[in-house]
């Protein structure tokens, strides 16, 4: 999910959105932002201006549901320019990474003042999921941060991952579950050593 993170960042110091933001160019968003989903895979991408007011926002098929950015998230990025976040829809959790837009020569997001923001996001949907799964050798799902207690298999490694809103609570987990043979050799082998220790 780092690529989110670059793909926000880059696309807002940019003169050109900057002036978009300004003017409310539809076809300008249309052919720069809303390609933003098929350029790199991704679910949704929006746009809002310095007093928080939607410009655009553009999805894929995948997303049943235009995501709301909670308001602390626009507060928080007066004090940092950059923020990632998991949002729970109908869909899936979406993993949203926002930045304070910003003109060309403010690469740093930091000497100029906050022109708008801009939003893109993957969604942890099954073929997202299942990919992740292929890649780590592990089985791979979401569950919400009710469904806490987990219970894996005797030969099972899980490691988890915290999904964390805007605020920091934690509201999911991505879990890789992944079996090892050789755990259950080794039981076999401890119980066939033990028992012929206890019979010699």
């Amino acid at each position: 999910t780092s690529l989110i993170h670059q793909v926000a960042w880059d696309y807002s110091y940019w003169d050109e959105l900057v002036e978009s933001i300004e003017n409310r160019d539809k076809q300008w968003y249309e052919e720069n932002i809303s390609t933003i989903i098929t350029s790199f895979h991704l679910d949704y991408t929006a746009v809002y201006d310095k007093s928080q007011q939607k410009i655009h926002d553009a999805h894929s098929e995948l997303l049943q549901e235009t995501p709301k950015i909670p308001d602390g998230v626009f507060k928080a990025l007066k004090f940092n320019p950059n923020i990632s976040f998991f949002l729970p829809t109908k869909t899936g959790f979406l993993k949203i990474n926002g930045c304070s837009v910003h003109p060309t020569n403010d690469p740093s997001h930091i000497t100029t003042p906050t022109e708008g923001y801009l939003f893109v996001a993957i969604l942890l949907s099954k073929s997202y999921l299942k990919e992740l799964s292929i890649v780590s050798g592990s089985n791979v799902f979401v569950s919400n941060a009710v469904d806490s207690s987990y219970k894996k298999g005797s030969y099972n490694l899980v490691s988890t991952k915290k999904l964390k809103g805007w605020d920091g609570k934690t509201i999911g987990y991505l879990r890789f579950d992944r079996k090892y043979e050789v755990l259950r050799l080794h039981r076999n082998a401890s119980i066939q050593i033990t028992l012929f220790l206890i019979i010699a």
